[in-house]
């Protein structure tokens, strides 16, 4: 007897992850925009824990209102996505690794049978569209133990099926940071080797997705180009959170953590901590990165008069009791935190000044003393600067016409400071050495005082 198909409402649709195995994520296929979003909406309503897979119906009118389209002829497009997931040329092509360590490419349909409204019914209760996995996917949708998972509200504003597949690509490669591929196996996943031949072209889409995801995602990218000769062979994208953007849960990759995996830079900060690999696994299996993360930060940033003992232990009670983790305090800690940072620099910022301050006042004692020995060796020179400075101007009212030249110079500071800087504006030629010794850390000082 078929089990009757499982009917999806909009509000079943808007609270779900999509989850999937990496090769399901790179595998190459050239889907239209809607027949990717009806795809994303049916992996979201799959349960990884099913031993086989369900017969979903869902509303087309739903999936229009969950994507926020107001286009005319949106419904029409909806109702044609599952005879056209059936033709020849949406075949997805899926690469994978057996047991034996072989390289495969799985060729098969995203669906096997649907059923749709014909063209004649427009009968209330009858816009809804039916369908169901193939059964040769649930290797990558069920059962898994490592996978990509994000939330689905991620999508709804993206236009662009290669813009979501993009999307798609980095969060799988999210915890790394940073991912590099091929041009060439970009377009291939994407569908694009023989529509974008000149790399030209096909950066377009790579900027269009940029701009997008950032707008649209709880992610964003930067890219940078390897060429080989002249010819860019691959692309370095760089993935960072997109605080901008809000989603009720964030991508994971993978069950368990393992060495290069998924998490496995929280578990080196919290094995210190007395939790075994075996332990964070769980933590893993039960709760996104993000949600530990968060909780492993509190703990981390908590005041010095409230430091935590056992640290494993309450770790556990805050992932497993969300009423400790209250927001108010993350907020107030946070304060807390930003208000000691400000304080911390702001008295960096000072010693940095009273840095700043004495290498002048050494550079300045530093090329008084060059033209001190100047004058020792050129007493000509000297009266001639001496004189110079009082027919200057600069120096009116600083010397005593009842002295002579050489005692205004000696015991007069003030004439003195006006002697100096005449003998350094004449003879800059003296101080070049002084000056190459002390003016560059003071330029490098400047810049961050």
């Amino acid at each position: 007897m078929k089990i009757p198909a499982q009917l999806v409402k909009k509000k079943d649709i808007k609270d779900k992850n999509v989850a999937k195995a990496q090769p399901l994520v790179e595998a190459a296929y050239n889907f239209s925009i809607w027949e990717k979003r009806v795809y994303t909406i049916l992996a979201s309503l799959v349960d990884k824990k099913d031993p086989d897979f369900k017969s979903y119906r869902i509303n087309i009118r739903d999936i229009i209102d969950f994507y926020e389209c107001k286009s005319n002829d949106a419904y029409d497009r909806i109702r044609e996505v599952p005879e056209s997931l059936l033709t020849k040329n949406k075949i997805i092509k899926i690469p994978y690794t057996t047991e034996e360590g072989h390289r495969r490419i799985l060729k098969t349909h995203l669906i096997t049978a649907v059923t749709e409204p014909a063209e004649d019914d427009n009968s209330t209760g009858n816009g809804y569209i039916e369908l169901e996995f193939h059964p040769r996917l649930k290797p990558f949708l069920l059962g898994l133990k490592r996978y990509l998972c994000y939330d689905i509200k991620n999508t709804i504003g993206i236009s662009s099926v290669h813009t979501l597949r993009i999307f798609e690509f980095l969060k799988l490669h999210q915890y790394k940071k940073q991912h590099q591929i091929t041009v060439h196996d970009l377009k291939v996943m994407l569908g694009l080797e023989e529509k974008h031949k000149k790399y030209g072209h096909f950066k377009r889409v790579i900027v269009k997705a940029q701009k997008d995801i950032k707008k649209h995602t709880d992610i964003r990218f930067e890219f940078d180009e390897i060429k080989q000769g002249r010819a860019v062979y691959a692309l370095n994208f760089k993935i960072y959170d997109n605080g901008n953007v809000k989603t009720t849960s964030t991508a994971i990759i993978g069950a368990e953590v393992t060495d290069v995996g998924n998490g496995y830079e929280l578990f080196l900060i919290i094995r210190n901590w007395g939790i075994t690999k075996e332990t964070f696994n769980e933590f893993v299996r039960n709760y996104s990165i993000q949600h530990i993360k968060e909780r492993i930060e509190y703990i981390q940033n908590a005041p010095k008069n409230n430091q935590i003992k056992n640290r494993a232990g309450y770790l556990r009670k805050l992932l497993e009791q969300p009423t400790l983790f209250d927001e108010s305090k993350i907020k107030k800690q946070t304060q807390v935190i930003t208000k000691r940072k400000k304080a911390a620099q702001a008295k960096n910022k000072a010693k940095l000044k009273e840095q700043l301050v004495e290498l002048k006042r050494l550079l300045n004692a530093a090329e008084n003393e060059q033209i001190d020995i100047f004058f020792q060796d050129h007493p000509a020179e000297k009266l001639a600067i001496i004189q110079q400075t009082k027919a200057s101007g600069l120096a009116k009212n600083k010397f005593d016409n009842l002295l002579s030249d050489e005692e205004n110079f000696s015991d007069n500071p003030r004439f003195q400071l006006f002697v100096y800087a005449e003998a350094k504006k004449t003879y800059p030629e003296l101080l070049t050495e002084v000056r190459s010794t002390y003016l560059p850390q003071i330029e490098a000082l400047k810049k961050i005082a």
